[in-house]
């Protein structure tokens, strides 16, 4: 026996690679051969058969399982598992080496057995899985035949009960109809009669002693439902009723006397309050009045140190006003259900009654006003007393400090005691009507006013001094206007009044004599001019004209103020009518006084008011300035320094005079005479105004004789003074033009045909002598005099003009080269240059 071969044995594909590669045709013959040697072997033959057997056993378990199995409604729903003999032939080891041809074929005939035996299997179990769910599939049918008849049975049985049911439910909502019916007339029944039941219980309430039951939330209630059976009484059907007429007086008696109680009521408490405060006022004076007349050992009083209050003590505000509105919650209530029926419509039922509230209402006003006047008017009195007292213990103390105190007091008393009577009887939201009697209450806060303006009546009418009235007028316009809510204001509008007519008074007083009637006085320097001028032009502080602000008519300083405004875009003060004390030295005298009345009157009168006398001002100024200039010529000097004289002060009215003017063109709709409590200056409409208005001075301040303007207070005014200027300037000016063109007018005169060149040429040379040598002069005078450049120039052109016709005249009478407009612009070139 021949021992084992050592050699590894090689597979088919190692061998085609390494030892002896094979072809495609090799190869399948390989293969075919090792397939025919394992079929040939003996191991294939017994697999082959051992396959065979499993196969049918297979079969064979299968159509026993089938023909067994019957539909059944416990069928399970878990898949049926195969058996071991059915399993698949696991396949061959793929790392087990191919030895020989025959372990090759044996290897490859297990995958080939291997791959039929999985088909076969997939094949049963499909089988199995298919025949498992017709089964379930039948049984869900049979099923669903069951669950149809069911359905169609109780569909029958359904339909038959409703139809059987279908009576019965209609006789039900019947019952149900019928019933509801009932409910709704039952409820109706009731409450018409609760209408009819009120009547006991509100006479009942109404009639009761007990005096408190006025406050109770059921006399509000009671109110309530009477007026709504009032109203239900009134209307159809019930107005037809058997004894509505009746039920309607008798329910319209319980609302009066129901009215009445609440009337009562407010009255009642407002009268006890009022006695109560006026004790309590009372033991506060007994108890300060006892500590300040407390004495030392020796006897001798102690000094009061601290001066009297200006407003009253916190003690006494607790007092007046703080507990009195401890009374709102107790009475506002009635009070508000007395206004709602006053202010009734013709709709409501108690609109016939209307006027019946509104009079019980005013009744508890009036008890307000009664019982409240004597305890603020004598608290008023007492510390305006005091104030008195006070002033009069300290020399030099006017009528201002008295005024700034009694001010504030009455201030303080007007606006806490409007905003107690509001508390009580204002306006509510839920009547939605405006608060009633405001004349009234005016007229009651007048009375108080009265008692201010009494006591500082005498005052008034003793002080002369115009700058006292204004800062008077201004600390009584300040203490009123600078509050937010000014509406008890119109309480106080008595004292201004005063303190504003006494103001106007003065204020024409001062125009009649201080103005109109002025006499120059040459001892005190009143008509050294041009000396003033001069002083103020040779001042160091000056150093040469006035400057004029850009936008300004230059004069007074609101133009300046108003650029400087505009240009730094900051708020300003502008003070209107006023200029430097350098400055206002070299005006006239009336016109000094003119600026300081309308400085102290701007803010504090009616645009219309201080119109008027800054109007009779003015007329006044051309009056006293006319006679200045009369008293100057007399004095000698040239013949025009008078006119000069009216030309520089005519400046300053005119200006004036549009300064006044300028916040009633502004708004000239609430410029009436009834609104004195309104300021004169409005800083910022008025800086922009100026800014505007002053821009063109030529049509503004000296507009010419065909310009037309809306009548104003201060048309008649401002028109005599700019008729005055143009006068003044045709005057001076036709004077000085005289003198220039003298040579042409004497030769003009003796000739009357053309002369001789050299007679000719001699008086063209003597008038441009005249023109060199006068024009100078008069410019100089001039620019001494008058402030205003365009004054200048207006005196300018019409100098021109005069020479220029004299001087066509002339050139009539002879060959001239140089024209009448190059005469003319020479001369107004002269004039300018002089000026410089």
């Amino acid at each position: 026996m021949t021992a084992a071969p050592t050699t590894r044995p090689l597979q088919l594909d190692q061998w085609s690679n390494t030892k002896a590669p094979l072809s495609s045709s090799q190869r399948a013959s390989v293969n075919r051969l090792a397939e025919w040697l394992h079929r040939s072997s003996s191991d294939y033959k017994q697999s082959q058969s051992q396959s065979q057997q499993q196969q049918q056993q297979q079969q064979q378990a299968s159509s026993s399982n089938v023909e067994t199995s019957t539909p059944s409604a416990d069928v399970v729903d878990a898949p049926l598992l195969p058996s071991t003999a059915s399993e698949p032939i696991a396949l061959p080891d793929a790392s087990a080496p191919l030895v020989s041809a025959q372990s090759f074929l044996a290897w490859y005939t297990q995958l080939s057995d291997s791959v039929s035996s999985s088909t076969h299997s997939s094949h049963i179990h499909a089988l199995t899985h298919i025949a498992h769910t017709t089964s379930i599939a039948d049984s869900l049918l049979a099923h669903l035949d069951a669950c149809q008849i069911n359905v169609a049975e109780l569909r029958a049985g359904s339909a038959f009960v409703h139809d059987s049911s279908r009576g019965i439910r209609e006789q039900a909502q019947a019952l149900l109809d019928s019933h509801t019916h009932l409910d709704t007339l039952a409820e109706d029944i009731a409450s018409r009669l609760s209408f009819f039941t009120l009547l006991p219980y509100a006479t009942n309430m109404l009639s009761s002693p007990d005096a408190g039951i006025v406050y109770s939330s059921a006399f509000l209630e009671l109110m309530d439902q009477l007026e709504m059976a009032l109203l239900f009484l009134n209307q159809q059907p019930a107005r037809t009723y058997r004894d509505a007429q009746l039920y309607r007086m008798r329910y319209a008696q319980c609302v009066t006397r129901a009215a009445t109680l609440a009337k009562m009521a407010v009255v009642r408490d407002i009268k006890a309050h009022a006695e109560h405060t006026a004790q309590r006022l009372k033991q506060l004076a007994s108890s300060r009045t006892h500590a300040s007349s407390d004495t030392d050992v020796k006897g001798k009083a102690r000094e009061i140190t601290q001066p009297p209050q200006s407003v009253i003590s916190k003690e006494t505000s607790q007092i007046l006003f703080a507990d009195a509105e401890q009374m709102v919650t107790k009475l506002r209530p009635l009070i508000f259900e007395l206004a709602k029926r006053a202010a009734s419509t013709a709709d409501t039922p108690t609109a016939s009654t209307a006027a019946e509230f509104e009079s019980l209402l005013q009744e508890c006003r009036a008890a307000w006003y009664h019982t409240r006047r004597p305890l603020l008017a004598r608290l008023l009195a007492q510390r305006i007393a005091e104030a008195e007292a006070n002033a009069a213990s300290q020399p030099g103390a006017g009528v201002v400090p008295l005024a700034r105190t009694a001010t504030q007091l009455l201030a303080h008393i007007v606006r806490a005691e409007h905003r107690l009577y509001q508390r009580f009887f204002g306006t509510d939201t839920a009547t939605n009507q405006p608060a009633r009697h405001d004349a009234e209450l005016t007229a009651y806060l007048g009375e108080l006013t009265e008692t201010v303006a009494s006591r500082l009546r005498p005052r008034l009418a003793k002080e002369h001094d115009l700058v006292v009235l204004a800062d008077t007028a201004s600390v009584v316009s300040d203490a009123i206007h600078n509050e937010e809510d000014a509406a008890w204001s119109r309480g106080m509008q008595a004292l201004v009044d005063e303190v504003q007519s006494r103001l106007s008074a003065r204020a024409h007083q001062v125009v009649v004599s201080d103005i109109a009637h002025f006499t120059p006085d040459a001892d005190e320097g009143e008509l050294d001019f041009p000396a003033r001028i001069l002083a103020y032009r040779s001042s160091s502080r000056v150093g040469g004209r006035h400057q004029r602000g850009k936008s300004g008519a230059g004069l007074l300083d609101a133009a300046l103020a108003a650029s400087r405004a505009s240009t730094s875009s900051a708020v300003h003060k502008v003070a209107l009518f006023t200029m430097p004390p350098a400055l206002a030295s070299t005006y006239y005298t009336p016109v000094r006084t003119l600026l300081e009345v309308l400085f102290h009157l701007q803010a504090h009168l009616s645009p219309r008011a201080f119109c008027r006398i800054a109007s009779a001002g003015i007329d006044a100024c051309l009056l006293s300035i006319g006679k200045g200039a009369a008293a100057l010529g007399k004095r000698g000097g040239e013949k025009e320094d008078g006119w000069l004289f009216e030309l520089r002060q005519c400046e300053i009215l005119r200006e004036a005079g549009v300064s006044a003017d300028l916040v009633l063109s502004q708004n000239p709709a609430t410029a009436s005479d009834s609104e004195a409590t309104r300021s004169m200056v409005d800083t910022s409409s008025l800086v922009t105004a100026i800014n505007t208005l002053w821009t063109n001075t030529t049509s503004l301040l000296y507009p010419t004789k065909d310009s037309k303007e809306e009548g104003t207070d201060m048309q008649r005014s401002t028109d005599a003074v700019s008729t005055r200027l143009h006068e003044l300037i045709s005057r001076t000016a036709s004077l000085w033009a005289g003198a220039i063109v003298l040579p042409l007018r004497v030769y003009i005169d003796h000739h009357t045909n053309t002369a001789q060149e050299s007679k000719y040429a001699s008086t063209r040379d003597a008038f441009d002598t005249c023109i060199a040598s006068i024009l100078p002069e008069k410019a100089a005078k001039v620019r001494t005099w008058i402030e205003d450049p365009e004054v200048q120039r207006m005196l300018g052109a019409r100098i021109a003009e005069l020479v220029a016709e004299t001087y066509a005249k002339f050139t009539e009478l002879g060959d001239e080269s140089e024209g009448v407009d190059e005469v003319k612009q020479r001369v107004v070139g002269e004039w300018n240059a002089a000026l410089a």
